[in-house]
This record gives C-alpha cells, structure tokens and sequence, in this order.
C-alpha cells in the first residue's frame, strides 16, 4: 500500500483503498488511492466535510471525504509494462502547490517496492 506524508490525515478505509486530507491557504484536498485489479488510482479533488452524524464518533471527528476527482492517475502493475496515465478534469482548477504535492506522492509512493495492487 502506498505511504503518506506525515502531517497529513491518512485514513484506511478498507484493503486496497487511503485517504489522505490535508488544508493549504483554507482550502483542504483529499488523495483517495485505491488499488483495483492490476492497477492504482490515484485520485485528487477538493476534500468536503462528513455527514453531520459522523462527527459526533471518534474517530470520524473533523473528517472530510473526496470531492469529484480533478485529477485522476492510474498506474499499473509493474509486469504490465505500461506507463501510468493521468486524467485531468478541465472544470477544476487547482493551485499549482496542490499539484505538486499530489505528483510528489503518487512519484513517491510507485517508487515503494510493494506497491502492488493486486495485494490488499
């Protein structure tokens, strides 16, 4: 499974599937990473706040979840030897700080010698 980068709120939800959150200038954003049959999606939207009735439950307090993905990238298996594709909404616009960060994990976590999402 990939790794996050401390400071930022991973969450597992369940086998083959992260959420990390984390605020820049006010705003928060979320990476939803699912591993799916030979592939890995990496997901980046707009973070939006939980249902109501989720934040009175540790350990949901303050959670978020994933917005529309604005940028989607799908790696996958190694042994398919295809190069991960990346999918842009063009109704969402993003900082460029929050693009970079999102390259900086989806490079670093595929750099991970376990990075298989075959393997929940």
């Amino acid at each position: 499974m990939p790794t996050h980068r401390s400071g930022a709120r991973p969450v597992r939800q369940h086998p083959g599937m992260t959420l990390e959150t984390w605020e820049q200038h006010g705003d928060r954003f979320c990476v939803q990473v699912t591993g799916v049959d030979d592939s890995w999606y990496f997901e980046l939207s707009a973070a939006r706040a939980a249902p109501a009735a989720w934040t009175d439950t540790p350990p949901h307090a303050s959670a978020f979840l994933p917005g529309q993905a604005a940028v989607t990238v799908r790696a996958y298996h190694p042994d398919e030897e295809k190069p991960p594709s990346a999918y842009f909404d063009a109704d969402q616009p993003l900082p460029f700080g929050v693009l970079q960060r999102f390259v900086h994990l989806v490079a670093r976590s595929l750099d991970q010698p376990d990075c298989d999402p075959a393997e929940p």
